[in-house]
């Protein structure tokens, strides 16, 4: 008896893995205008998700969309900079939260568990994406493939809401598991 795993491409779903992040961003306490030499910003930016964060971890621009493309190396976002700083990480995409978790369920449900295929992209999500329950398959839960560490990026939301800090979440005979 042949089980074939069928493949869930989060595309499929509507992610759009368009993501990315920037290490040279400067901001200005007070001021959504927001700089980085290699930013390559566009007008398809407009509307996307935008953050910073310093070098120890503290978010100072927080969590907002993109308003305006002042340049390609300009950019004004809808939260004002707490702080003034520079070589910040700035990251901005679209929120692929939705996509993920629809791929997540459609792979949980298949018999057997299905293959969750996530391409060479940037995705942002706002809680745990994927997240399996028990079946008949115990052992056998969906996987999940991506391009390798650098093609596949995820980037969980300042304040995202995660089971236990992870992104992957299953439940098992004795509890939960988290990664």
């Amino acid at each position: 008896d042949v089980h074939v795993t069928s493949s869930h491409n989060v595309k499929r779903f509507g992610a759009t893995g368009d993501a990315r992040k920037l290490t040279d961003a400067v901001i200005t306490n007070g001021s959504g205008v927001i700089t980085s030499a290699t930013g390559a910003f566009s007008d398809v930016d407009v509307g996307k998700m935008i953050w910073g964060i310093n070098s120890v971890g503290t978010v100072v621009l927080p969590v907002g969309t993109i308003t305006a493309i002042n340049s390609p190396t300009s950019l004004t976002a809808s939260t004002s900079g707490v702080g003034t700083w520079s070589g910040i990480s700035l990251v901005l995409g679209t929120d692929d939260t939705a996509a993920l978790i629809a791929a997540s369920k459609a792979a949980d449900a298949a018999t057997p568990r299905g293959n969750i295929t996530v391409p060479a992209g940037g995705f942002i999500f706002t809680q745990t994406p994927f997240t399996w329950t028990n079946s008949p398959y115990q052992f056998r839960r969906p996987s999940i493939t991506g391009e390798g560490s650098s093609h596949t990026h995820f980037y969980p939301m300042p304040g995202a809401e995660l089971s236990n800090g992870c992104i992957l979440n299953f439940d098992t005979i004795n509890g939960t598991t988290n990664f």
